[in-house]
């Protein structure tokens, strides 16, 4: 693949924050504690207790921790920056605007020709192992852990930290400097194409509910008509037969 992110050709080890992937928050079902049997580390998948190791994945309680992939393989990274978006727009499209900003291999673009089957990667066969063994243990799983593309203020600091390290040279995944969003290049032209984009898609979705109610009135319309007529051409027969009775009007 063309533009394709090498880094995402390596292997990444890391070690859990306080045995967890959520700063020692642990996540349980109905209340139960499932923390019989401790934080256990991948090990090639023999899932043995965690022994302060550096690895692919851990399991600790409901919780499989590993390393997450981009879906596309040109992503380096991506952010949040609603403010930063708002400022390449004019102000009737700020409620169209994304926060999301993506900085990519030779400024490409999301596009499906650049998604990429990770499938086989170890750190996602590690991941799978881990949700399967979680599974195992408490017939349920939750995923966490760390985005190697992605880093906010609020998440778990895995990469601010150095926590996740590339195999077998054991050096630390940096969070680039300066990333350029391709979408703020050329003055934001491509937050205000995609701003546009999802307002023209909003108005054709305002005109398909609109056609939608317009034929659904036209109906309810032609079936009031209907009801009208008939109505008004059998109050003359009741009224006939009620005269018959000697009821008057």
């Amino acid at each position: 693949m063309n533009n394709f992110n090498p880094l995402l050709n390596e292997t990444f080890v890391f070690r859990p924050f306080n045995g967890s992937g959520m700063a020692g928050i642990t996540a349980t079902p109905g209340g139960y504690i499932h923390e019989g049997h401790g934080v256990l580390r991948y090990a090639e998948g023999q899932w043995i207790p965690d022994d302060g190791e550096y690895d692919l994945a851990f399991v600790r309680g409901v919780l499989a921790i590993g390393v997450h992939l981009p879906d596309y393989g040109n992503s380096v990274w991506t952010w949040m920056d609603m403010d930063l978006t708002k400022s390449w727009l004019p102000e009737r499209l700020h409620k169209y605007a994304n926060w999301h900003h993506s900085y990519n291999m030779n400024n490409t673009p999301f596009d499906q020709k650049y998604h990429w089957d990770n499938s086989q990667h170890p750190n996602k066969i590690a991941m799978k192992s881990a949700m399967d063994k979680a599974c195992s243990l408490h017939g349920c799983a939750n995923g966490n852990g760390a985005y190697i593309t992605h880093e906010g203020n609020r998440d778990t600091p895995w990469l601010s930290e150095k926590r996740i390290l590339i195999l077998p040279t054991m050096k630390p995944v940096l969070i680039p400097e300066n990333p350029i969003c391709y979408l703020c290049l050329d003055n934001g032209k491509g937050h205000l194409i995609k701003a546009l984009q999802d307002y023209k898609e909003r108005l054709e979705s305002d005109i398909e509910y609109a056609e939608e109610a317009k034929s659904k009135a036209e109906v309810d319309l032609y079936d009031s008509e209907d009801i009208i007529e008939t109505s008004k051409g059998k109050i003359p027969e009741v009224i006939k037969e009620l005269q018959e009775l000697g009821i008057g009007e």
